[in-house]
């Protein structure tokens, strides 16, 4: 059984959690800006550090958990925000899921594949098992 992390995908050229937040946001600037803007506000609210002109993005699996349970706590049971209502929270989780994934697919067109390929030629075996948790198709 081999268990793979995102080391591999960055071998290829995908940046791991930490930087792809960032490169899919980076990707908006030319085709979505009212989005890209919304992320950025929501980035603001969350994380008070935060600074485009630092460009010092959250891990994206950070910031999808903030996101998930703001989205959870949001309710006159709890805490209702007037400043973030669900479904503007929603909004920019679709934003960031649907520029992570153009971000991915656009990358997998120039993707180095040739260390996974020699992974696959000179290292797996028949009925080897591979789990991975890697955000792109590598």
């Amino acid at each position: 059984m081999f268990v793979l992390g995102a080391g591999v995908s960055a071998s290829c050229g995908i940046p791991v959690a930490q930087n792809i937040l960032r490169a899919a946001v980076d990707r908006l600037e030319n085709s979505d800006i009212a989005a890209r803007d919304k992320i950025h506000k929501l980035l603001d609210y969350l994380y008070p550090s935060f600074s485009t002109a630092l460009r010092n993005y959250p891990n994206i699996e950070d910031f999808m958990n903030l996101l998930e349970m703001a989205q959870q706590v949001n309710s006159e049971d709890f805490i209702k925000s007037s400043i973030w209502p669900v479904e503007d929270l929603k909004e920019v989780e679709a934003g960031v899921l649907q520029s992570v994934t153009d971000y991915l697919w656009a990358q997998m067109k120039h993707c180095d594949l040739d260390p996974l390929k020699k992974f696959v030629s000179h290292v797996l075996r028949p009925r080897d098992t591979i789990v991975t948790f890697n955000w792109d198709v590598t």
